[in-house]
């Protein structure tokens, strides 16, 4: 007869928080420890849910399901951050610097640029175009009427 583990902490409410807090942009990780699992945890569950490459630890209905929300609200907060990012730029009063800022802390190796021959990257070409950083003392612009 197999050897029965032990069983998982992976519930459906725990995955439920941690999709969440993944939706508020933070580290996966973090979205983790947030939820109080531990990062080494998480990321075998992830990998359970991926990959399922150890034979004591199979790849399950729950790990794949776990794994794909993970990944699907990483993606989706990745797109809306993007968006705002659009936006705040095209616009006369918005302030790309923050979502610029998250995307560098967030997804850097995503967006991360190599500097061109002439040695100008198309995030200095970005920067120039939205301009001069706001001094952290100035407070925001007010709308215009």
């Amino acid at each position: 007869m197999g050897r029965m583990g032990r069983r998982t902490r992976l519930t459906p409410e725990l995955s439920a928080k941690i999709v969440q807090n993944v939706r508020f942009g933070v580290p996966l990780a973090v979205a983790a420890q947030g939820a109080g699992v531990p990062p080494p945890t998480f990321w075998e569950w992830m990998r359970r849910g991926e990959h399922g490459d150890q034979p004591h630890r199979p790849r399950t209905p729950l790990f794949a399901e776990f794994a794909e929300q993970v990944r699907l609200a990483d993606a989706e907060t990745h797109m809306l951050v993007m968006g705002r990012l659009v936006k705040n730029a095209t616009s006369s009063t918005g302030n790309p610097w923050v979502a610029l800022a998250l995307i560098n802390r967030k997804w850097a190796k995503e967006y991360a640029d190599p500097v061109a021959e002439s040695g100008i990257s198309d995030v200095d070409a970005f920067l120039r175009a939205i301009g001069p950083r706001p001094a952290a003392t100035e407070p925001p612009k007010e709308p215009q009427p």
